[in-house]
């Protein structure tokens, strides 16, 4: 099984989505009625710089709420910014 194949098939799975594979048109990989979800997946570890923006706001964040860090690149509008959170602090809060 190829890897990326398997990812795409454990959050569809996670998410209540069904994955879509390889079609040859543009769209989401993951078709689900309330989200377009796209997976990414790297070989290399993620930058240490964004582990550590995930896990300060992970651990100063109340039980209550829905930890996440937004980025932004100066001179771009806010509009393009990226909130970046864990899978499992987004399904917790979906319910």
């Amino acid at each position: 099984m190829v890897a990326w194949k398997e990812h795409e098939r454990a959050i569809a799975h996670r998410l209540g989505g069904v994955r879509t594979g390889p079609s040859g048109r543009e769209g989401p990989d993951i078709s689900h009625p309330r989200y377009a979800i796209e997976c990414k997946e790297s070989r290399d570890p993620l930058p240490q710089w964004l582990r550590g923006a995930i896990n300060q706001v992970v651990s100063g964040a109340p039980k209550d709420k829905l930890p996440m860090v937004i980025f932004h690149v100066v001179g771009d509008k806010h509009d393009e910014d990226l909130v970046v959170i864990r899978l499992v602090d987004f399904e917790r809060f979906i319910d």
